[in-house]
């Protein structure tokens, strides 16, 4: 079976991610972790909303992906808000 196009890199960054909760990780390379998955989901919402809509079955398909890759931003913005709540107290 090959794995499309893409898939093979979140699937990487998804395992270092999941490795992460059962190993000391520096917080460094955790942060490169989430800002590589942000990448990907700025890279797959763009992608979403450029290219041809015959890529998917039918809108429904299209906007649940820009959706579903939207919530690596959200985590990112989530954290960096309670990153910059702790540092302001």
């Amino acid at each position: 079976m090959e794995i499309p196009n893409g898939w093979s890199f979140r699937l990487l960054v998804l395992i270092l991610i999941i490795a992460s909760f059962y190993y000391k990780i520096p917080k460094t390379i955790y942060l490169i972790f989430i800002i590589l998955c942000v990448l990907l989901g700025v890279i797959a919402i763009y992608g979403g909303l450029t290219k041809d809509t015959s890529n998917w079955p039918n809108e429904f398909w299209r906007w649940a992906g820009i959706a579903v890759n939207s919530l690596p931003i959200l985590a990112f913005v989530i954290l960096l808000k309670k990153k910059t709540n702790k540092q302001m107290n």
